[in-house]
């Protein structure tokens, strides 16, 4: 049953990834939480990991959900959901998309998938937000009162000064090394 779950539930992860990790990022958060394979934070905590080990974050957080649930198994199985419908959508492509690349429902489609990529990369940068800088994760169409949180000032203020730094194109290192040592001195 639970490698049933792991890999249907990440098959339709990997069936609506478009635009990368970060991307993914909400629909993977979803899917785990709501599954009660993790919790919120325990989420965070993987894509922090994932961020800082080899692979692409998704596939780190596919292989780590299904390995925590149901062993070396759960993680291949948890992976092969993840990764089965790119490869066969790479395939089918690869395979007939020089002949199909000038209809119009093709670049219809392919239209239609930009501004979705945009939504969801929108939205892992609300989950970074929340990680970062709030104290709890806000549900906003859930909660009525949504406006009733409490802000972590010091991330806050770390955040608003690598937006600022950032214009005057400093060493993307430097800002994390610093950012980092300010975190652990003030947070």
């Amino acid at each position: 049953m639970i490698f049933w779950q792991l890999f249907s539930t990440f098959l339709m992860v990997g069936s609506f990834c478009f635009g990368g990790g970060f991307a993914i990022i909400p629909l993977i958060e979803k899917a785990v939480v709501e599954n009660g394979w993790l919790t919120f934070a325990q989420f965070a905590d993987v894509v922090a990991i994932s961020q800082i080990t080899p692979g692409p974050l998704a596939t780190c957080a596919a292989t780590f959900v299904g390995m925590k649930q149901a062993g070396i198994i759960g993680a291949v199985v948890a992976m092969l959901g993840l990764l089965l419908p790119s490869f066969v959508l790479m395939f089918i492509i690869v395979k007939f998309m020089a002949q199909f690349k000038h209809l119009k429902w093709v670049e219809a489609v392919l239209a239609g998938i930009r501004p979705v990529t945009i939504g969801m990369m929108a939205a892992a940068v609300i989950f970074f937000l929340q990680l970062s800088t709030l104290n709890e994760k806000i549900h906003f169409l859930q909660n009525p009162d949504w406006y009733h949180f409490s802000v972590q000032w010091g991330a806050m203020a770390i955040f608003i000064g690598v937006l600022v730094l950032q214009r005057f194109k400093i060493n993307p290192l430097i800002l994390m090394l610093s950012e980092g040592i300010f975190g652990g001195l003030f947070l």
